[in-house]
């Protein structure tokens, strides 16, 4: 359930490494596998290790491509799996998911149909991500996740 109201937050600029693979509504189910895959193997040094994203981008008619990752400060050695994604500074609109992970896709369909029109937000074309921090406990899927979508200032 995402809770009201949204707060506006600009972020830094970010350097993510994960496993990336891409989705359409039909195939989305299949990300928690990609997770699951992810957490296999060894993450690199990073600045905040209580920290994780899912990141959609590259979207178009035919799906979108979603990254699960850490932040990472320089370039590392990663292994051969991880792809690299950089993302510009930006301004969101953060919405909180609070309860079990299954309920996410309920929280993304209340901010991309209910909340973004209310209040008129004006969602631009650039990744847009779940942030995983240390409120949210990934061996119940219990916990707070904050959802972070690009808008115009």
């Amino acid at each position: 359930m995402a809770t009201e109201p949204y707060r506006l937050e600009t972020a830094p600029e970010r350097k993510l490494t994960g496993l990336s693979g891409h989705y359409d509504m039909t195939t989305n189910s299949q990300i928690p596998a990609l997770w699951d895959r992810f957490n296999t193997f060894e993450l690199p040094e990073r600045p905040d290790p209580e920290v994780y994203y899912g990141v959609c981008y590259n979207n178009s008619d035919s799906g979108f491509d979603y990254l699960c990752g850490v932040e990472i400060a320089d370039d590392l050695e990663l292994p051969a799996e991880f792809n690299v994604l950089d993302i510009a500074a930006q301004t969101y609109a953060v919405f909180t998911h609070t309860g079990h992970i299954s309920g996410i896709g309920h929280t993304w369909g209340q901010v991309w149909q209910q909340h973004v029109p209310q209040f008129g937000l004006k969602v631009l074309p650039a990744p847009f991500y779940e942030r995983y921090g240390p409120d949210f406990d990934p061996e119940s899927g219990n916990g707070e996740v904050t959802i972070w979508i690009p808008v115009a200032g």
